[in-house]
């Protein structure tokens, strides 16, 4: 009788202990669960994103770049704000430029991309949906030298990629 208490409260830390690993358990096999419904929707999202550049047009001056992006997958691009644009071009014959392009609204800013506009968009304004192309302006500081093939490629953050060549013509 003497072993009985201390027996039962051995028990019962031992069920409270088990108890509480068991709900731990639970909840980690449930957010592991949910990571992967995410993942999972974030790669059917990629697969069905596919942006093509349709158009690419260097200004006289070389300093800026009009790039036409059409959404010719199913899924719409709701930021299109978000996009990374990475350039390669030659600023001079012997001088190459490697620059990533962060986004600004009014495209006055050297080595920014901006909207111009979004060609056809009378559904969803403000959205590049399926179907609808957007023109970029790349304003290039210093500017593309005239002749050599350059390139640009394009991402959107989930991970979809687009990639063509452009010339200043002569």
């Amino acid at each position: 009788m003497d072993n009985a208490i201390p027996s039962l409260i051995i028990g019962a830390i031992l069920l409270t202990a088990m108890a509480i690993v068991g709900r731990s358990s639970l909840q980690t096999y449930d957010t592991v669960g949910q990571s992967f419904r995410a993942m999972e929707s974030r790669l059917h999202e990629k697969s069905t994103t596919d942006l093509a550049v349709t158009d690419s047009t260097v200004d006289l001056t070389g300093q800026f770049v009009t790039v036409t992006l059409l959404n010719d997958g199913s899924t719409r691009i709701g930021t299109i704000e978000n996009l990374d644009v990475i350039v390669s071009y030659f600023t001079t014959s012997a001088s190459q430029a490697n620059i990533w392009l962060p986004f600004e609204a009014t495209g006055t800013v050297p080595n920014t991309w901006s909207l111009l506009v979004i060609l056809n968009d009378d559904y969803e304004p403000g959205i590049l949906n399926p179907g609808e192309s957007a023109q970029l302006l790349l304003n290039l500081s210093p500017g593309v030298e005239v002749g050599p093939t350059n390139s640009l490629v394009i991402s959107t953050e989930i991970g979809a990629v687009t990639a063509a060549s452009f010339s200043r013509p002569i």
